[in-house]
């Protein structure tokens, strides 16, 4: 075998293996850029993909204690939050759309049609 097919064997040994397929750039690097026999860069390979493997089933699995800490409290579900303190904002639109009911006759022979919304939407925030 002639150097150059001795070569070509190693790169083709390196880039064909399986670890080769998960991380593609490493291989590259050391079938081309390297003077590390197939044996050995393959083991480098292998190794790498390993640990690779295991930082992300770690990653993927929560510890218990992550697990505990993102816990959903007692009391607290999914579903439509409660309003905080005072009146669901559906009343208070309701009391703002009766208020301009009531003065939009008023307002409107006027010529203030507007001052009865700026009430209203003055009442809503109420």
């Amino acid at each position: 075998m002639t150097i150059e097919q001795e070569e070509r064997a190693r790169i083709r040994a390196i880039l064909g293996c399986a670890s080769a397929k998960k991380m593609p750039k490493l291989a590259d690097i050391l079938a081309i850029e390297s003077e590390f026999t197939a044996e050995q860069a393959v083991t480098m390979l292998d190794v790498a993909a390993a640990e690779i493997d295991s930082a992300v089933a770690a990653a993927a699995k929560p510890s218990a204690a992550a697990w505990r800490k993102n816990e959903p409290k007692a009391g607290v579900g999914i579903g439509t939050p409660e309003p905080i303190g005072g009146a669901p904002a559906a009343e208070g639109w309701h009391r703002a759309v009766a208020n301009v009911n009531r003065h939009i006759g008023d307002d409107a022979a006027d010529g203030k049609a507007d001052a009865g919304w700026k009430r209203a939407v003055g009442a809503a925030g109420r």
